[in-house]
C-alpha cells in the first residue's frame, strides 16, 4: 500500500488492532525502501504519516524484482512484465482468511489510491460474519 493509504484514517498502519497481518510485495528491490541512499524510502513516508507505528516497520516485505508473483497474482500482463514503459503493477489487495482460502481480492489502477475506508469495513465483516455465521452484512453496512 502507498503511504497515503496506510495514513488515511489510522487506516492499516497498526495492523495489529484489528487483528489481521499484512504482507508487502514489490517488484522493486527490497533494500531500496529501506535503504537512507535510496531513493524510494517509502517507509519512512509511511512512518511519517503513521505515527502510531512502533519500532521498526510492521511488516514483511516480499521482493519480486522479476515480476513472477506479480503476473501469478494478475497484478501485471506477463507480455508486458519486462517491458519499463508499460509495466506497471497494479495495486491489488488479497484478503485471505485463517482457513488459508482467499475471501476478497480488489485490484485497481496503478493510478488510484484505494479505500482504506472501506477496506476496513470489509475486514470487519468478514470477522463477523466468521464468528456469526448465521448473518450476513448489507449494502452499505458500517
Amino acid at each position: 500500500m502507498k503511504h497515503g493509504e496506510y495514513s488515511d484514517s489510522g487506516g492499516l498502519g497498526n495492523v495489529s488492532k484489528i487483528e489481521v497481518g499484512n504482507i508487502g510485495v514489490t517488484t522493486d528491490p527490497v533494500n531500496c525502501h529501506f535503504n537512507r541512499h535510496s531513493p524510494v524510502l517509502w517507509y519512512q513516508d509511511i512512518k511519517s504519516y503513521c505515527l502510531d507505528i512502533p519500532g521498526d516497520f510492521p511488516y514483511p516485505i516480499i521482493g519480486d524484482e522479476k515480476r513472477e508473483l506479480a503476473v501469478l497474482l494478475d497484478m501485471i500482463d506477463e507480455d508486458s512484465k519486462d517491458d519499463p514503459e508499460v509495466a506497471m503493477t497494479v495495486r491489488a489487495l488479497y484478503i485471505i482468511g485463517p482457513d488459508k482460502k482467499l475471501k476478497l481480492s480488489m485490484q485497481y489502477p496503478a493510478s488510484t489510491g484505494r479505500n482504506v475506508d472501506e477496506i476496513l469495513r470489509v475486514i470487519d465483516s468478514l470477522q463477523l460474519t466468521s464468528r456469526l455465521k448465521v448473518i450476513a452484512t448489507p449494502a452499505n453496512w458500517t
